[in-house]
């Protein structure tokens, strides 16, 4: 796990010069900062709408991880499962705006298919990417490349993982030097959980 504090500084310092992140957490992220920073997750969640971002995939994966104990605690506790419902339904609006966008499925594709094409075959038939991985590198780009059009001007997406699925794919497609690179794609920032 990364010092929670100096994650904490990351989060805290990076809206510069009048550009605003908007928060995307990934399900290792809840999972890792339940774990070690539970009341820095729940200000987190306690953000505004506009600054973060719940998407339905990590909710149903975090559903199923409330079921899971381990010793006899949950490893997602109730109160933090209530949390993050509230965040889906109070970014729903944006949610679904990102989704309807006509290059969403553009994103996906793209993405999904980077992250396929930069794992190792073991990777990849042995921990594929998942559907709600798949969806939250599209929403990311799509944030990244089309913020102005979304009517979300001077922002960009900051992804909080530790999932290789998702920053690794986020890492090739930010890099400047390679051809498949996007305009906006450089913008997406990713603060790993774990180093």
């Amino acid at each position: 796990m990364r010092d929670i504090r100096d994650l904490r500084r990351s989060i805290e310092y990076l809206p510069t010069a009048g550009v605003e992140p908007i928060f995307i957490l990934d399900t290792s992220a809840i999972i890792d900062l339940e774990e070690h920073d539970p009341v820095g997750l729940r200000a987190f969640l306690d953000r505004e709408p506009a600054n973060r971002i719940a998407t339905p995939g990590v909710f149903m994966e975090i559903q199923r991880h409330y079921h899971t104990l381990v010793g006899r605690r949950r490893v997602i506790p109730e109160d933090l499962l209530v949390s993050i419902e509230s965040a889906l339904q109070e970014t729903a609006p944006l949610h679904q705006c990102i989704v309807n966008h006509h290059m969403y499925d553009h994103h996906r594709y793209t993405a999904t298919g980077i992250a396929q094409e930069i794992c190792s075959v073991k990777k990849r038939e042995h921990d594929p990417i998942s559907h709600p991985d798949s969806h939250t590198l599209a929403i990311t780009l799509t944030l990244a490349a089309h913020c102005d059009e979304l009517n979300l001007p001077n922002r960009y997406p900051v992804v909080l993982t530790a999932d290789e699925h998702l920053y690794r794919p986020l890492e090739y497609l930010g890099n400047p030097l390679i051809p498949e690179h996007y305009p906006g794609y450089h913008t997406v920032r990713i603060l790993k959980t774990r180093p």
